[in-house]
């Protein structure tokens, strides 16, 4: 029997009960293995004789563990002891927001609409792996003493279009908060937006819509009684929020959690703004002086004005959570913020007066044209003349007076580069004629950087020749050109077929950490450690550095290390989350998915510093970039198409995107073939999730996986293999390897452990 005090696994010693409910009681306990505080959540006894019932709940605990995201509070273990099965859960100090609304009452329209987003944005997460909550309520929505806001027990968390757990005789979930669909069966997303309508209407009435005497006739209300009116003082905007989120009907609800978050963000900008129109006129004045200045964070010694609020803004009174700190604060980091804008104007206008233009947007301006008549240059920068190069080989150019761009019709201003490899193009080339087709010419690329591959070892010549829109030579600019010595590359055998190094993320110990291995599963080796959580790791293309993102410093950044895991860089900052790193194909740059302008978007950051580019912008979300190996084109997810994620293609300087996939399902994790040619996905065709591959357009797409739960592809150095995760044996998740011309998938890892996001190097 399981009670206060038994050891179970040898390992989690329950302490204390922390609550109770229809399917399960939940301790507070203490990992032996750690020393660290985890949740630990048991079915009741009467369940436990359903094996089918404790086998699937089992599974989709498993998947629910691979969820990423801040706000959720993951599943770290699924086990059994004495035929018990158990779910290891973070623990989450601080109250719930069931006590919050007990202790407080109702909550005030922001701070409700605040709360809401953040269940909203964790249920986000879940959805874009196909999961399910099924029992959103305030008792499993936690916050935190800083604030932060953690939904709890994805327990009975279920995938959309599996069969689920429940059954004629058995409902899972909470009554009070159920959708009215779920009276004949599981639901599926929309099933959860209904509930997060009822939270916030709880949080803003200090009370449920309704209330019953028996568990039916409360699920029967929600079936056919209107909700009660909310208080008048609720914001418009706020009050059609929630009445679309407890519309009967789920087709007339918000069809993802993404729409409504969307709409929460547009909600919380007009309810800040009619509450700072209230604030008397000086107070107006301080909070408007918060927003960022056009300065950096420091000028001649002075604090910038998010310096000096960032030091100003106050921590919240004991025993009660940041979330609801007062205005105070606020006025007083606007009242010093406005007084370091006049100290920067003062400087400022010592220099010489406001500038209109920053240096950053000076910097990032579209480059001019160059008249026909200039004289431009190319030179060699990498490698250098003579340098003895081991592996692929990046040539990389320096241009003086010449903007690089593709050949376009009726563009006379375009110039482009030629490369040759080991053949004189003086040997090749007829004055004023166009450079001739052929294998001596290599490529030619609006880029200044190219990769040549398999270069047999000892001495080889590049020429780069610069050319007009018409591929004619410009006699004024002549060849660059460089002599090199290629040796052996040490990791030419690691780097193609099952050799080829591995990396991913397991989950060990209740943290996510990076791990590597050969590409037959053997020699694993653990990189990283510690408190933090590490995710979806990237190979460089040269397979000496590995991207990641991880929440070591409070927010989800990105950083590189060795493959060893020493040192450790870190390429982003701020307080937004940066996920999924993608490595350009020279290795100089990193492309990711940002909500740094409040909405998920891709950026391209340098990997030697500096500010992150914007690359995409708009209403839509877009994430999960990669880069071809040409370096001309970045493929990603998008939900551009209205709510669905599809398969998206742009170039990595901006542009129109296009869209290579479509339809009613969502297609995610996008990724380039080596060759160029074909890009691997996933998606939630037949309701299930699988492994997909089709040619770069968009056109052939064939289906390689079947059954089970198949996400996160990627390619073998080779092309011939692809990598994903993967429950198809005993549930858990694992990684598997599938040739791509079809065949039998071979499992690489093995429990318990959950592994997933794999990483092969691109060469």
């Amino acid at each position: 029997m399981v009670t206060q005090g038994t050891i179970l696994s040898n390992r989690y010693l329950l302490q204390d009960e922390l609550g109770a409910g229809g399917m399960s009681v939940v301790y507070r306990a203490m990992d032996l293995r750690t020393g660290a505080s985890v949740a630990v959540k048991i079915p009741h006894a009467f369940l436990l004789k359903d094996r089918t019932f404790i086998t699937r709940l089992k599974r989709e605990a498993q998947i629910a563990a691979t969820i990423q995201s801040s706000r959720i509070a993951i599943v770290t273990d699924v086990a059994e002891w004495e035929d018990t099965p158990y779910f290891v859960m973070e623990y989450v100090a601080g109250d719930t927001l069931s006590e919050l609304i007990q202790r407080d009452g109702s909550l005030s329209s922001l701070e409700s609409l605040r709360v809401a987003l953040d269940i909203a944005r964790a249920i986000d997460a879940a959805h874009e792996r196909g999961v399910v909550h099924r029992d959103l309520k305030p008792q499993n929505v936690k916050i935190t003493p800083h604030g932060d806001v953690k939904v709890l027990d994805f327990g009975i968390a279920r995938l959309e279009g599996s069969a689920g757990l429940t059954t004629a005789s058995l409902f899972l979930g909470t009554p009070d908060y159920a959708a009215p669909e779920r009276t004949e069966g599981p639901g599926d997303i929309r099933a959860d937006v209904y509930s997060i309508g009822v939270i916030l209407f709880e949080m803003l009435t200090g009370k449920l819509p309704f209330v019953g005497t028996t568990p039916w006739s409360i699920l029967q209300m929600h079936v056919a009684q209107p909700p009660p009116p909310l208080p008048e003082q609720v914001s418009a905007p706020v009050r059609a929020i929630v009445e679309r989120c407890l519309a009967k009907d789920p087709a007339a609800r918000f069809q993802t959690p993404r729409e409504l978050v969307d709409a929460i963000q547009v909600a919380l900008r007009q309810v800040q703004r009619e509450e700072d129109s209230n604030l008397p006129a000086a107070a107006e004045t301080m909070v408007f002086a918060q927003r960022p200045l056009p300065a950096a964070d420091t000028l001649n010694g002075a604090l910038s004005a998010p310096a000096v609020a960032e030091q100003a803004q106050a921590a919240p009174p004991a025993g009660r959570p940041a979330h609801r700190r007062g205005r105070l604060p606020l006025i007083v980091a606007g009242a010093t913020a406005l007084a370091a804008f006049a100290v920067v104007a003062v400087l400022l206008l010592n220099r010489g007066g406001l500038e209109t233009a920053s240096d950053e947007s000076a910097a990032t301006a579209p480059p001019q044209a160059v008249p026909i008549n200039a004289a431009p240059g190319v030179s060699v920068a990498q490698p250098r003349e003579g340098a003895r190069v081991s592996g692929p080989v990046t040539v990389q150019l320096d241009t003086k007076g010449v903007n690089l761009r593709a050949p376009v019709e009726n563009d006379p201003g375009g110039r482009h580069i030629h490369y040759f490899l080991d053949v004189d193009p003086n040997t090749v080339l007829i004055p004023g004629q166009p450079i001739p087709t052929g294998q001596a010419n290599i490529v030619h690329t609006p880029n200044a950087s190219h990769t040549f591959l398999d270069l047999a070892p000892g001495p080889h010549s590049v020429w780069a020749v610069l050319t007009g829109n018409d591929h004619v030579p410009l006699t004024d600019a002549g060849p660059a050109k460089v002599t090199f010595t290629a040796v052996p590359d040490p990791l030419v055998n690691a780097r193609a077929g099952e050799a080829a190094p591995i990396a991913y993320q397991s989950l060990v110990d209740g943290k996510w950490r990076i791990f590597t291995m050969d590409g037959n599963g053997a020699n694993k080796r653990r990189i990283t450690g510690g408190n933090a959580n590490d995710f979806n790791p990237a190979f460089s293309p040269d397979g000496a550095r590995i991207a990641f993102q991880s929440d070591r410093d409070g927010t989800q950044h990105l950083y590189t290390m060795n493959l060893d895991g020493s040192d450790i860089r870190r390429h982003t900052t701020g307080g937004s989350n940066n996920r999924i790193p993608a490595w350009s194909p020279d290795g100089k740059e990193l492309v990711f998915q940002s909500d740094r302008d409040g909405k998920e978007h891709l950026w391209i950051v340098s990997v030697a510093g500096g500010e992150p580019r914007q690359l995409t912008s708009g209403a839509q979300n877009d994430g999960a970039p990669s880069w071809s190996r040409d370096g001309t084109q970045i493929v990603y997810q998008s939900d551009a198409g209205g709510g669905v994620t599809h398969v998206y293609v742009l170039e990595p300087r901006g542009g129109a995107p296009r869209a290579l996939s479509s339809g009613p399902t969502r297609d995610n994790r996008p990724v380039w073939a080596p060759d160029g040619k074909r890009i691997a996905f996933a998606s939630f065709r037949d309701n299930q999730w699988n492994i997909y591959v089709m040619n770069a357009d968009g056109s052939d797409v064939r289906k390689l996986t079947d059954g089970s739960f198949n996400v996160n592809p990627a390619w073998a150095p080779d092309g011939r293999q692809l990598l994903f995760q993967s429950d198809r044996d005993e549930g858990q998740q694992q990684l598997f390897v599938i040739p791509v011309e079809g065949g039998t998938a071979k499992r690489l890892t093995q429990g318990p452990a959950i592994n997933a996001a794999p990483s092969w190097p691109l060469k």
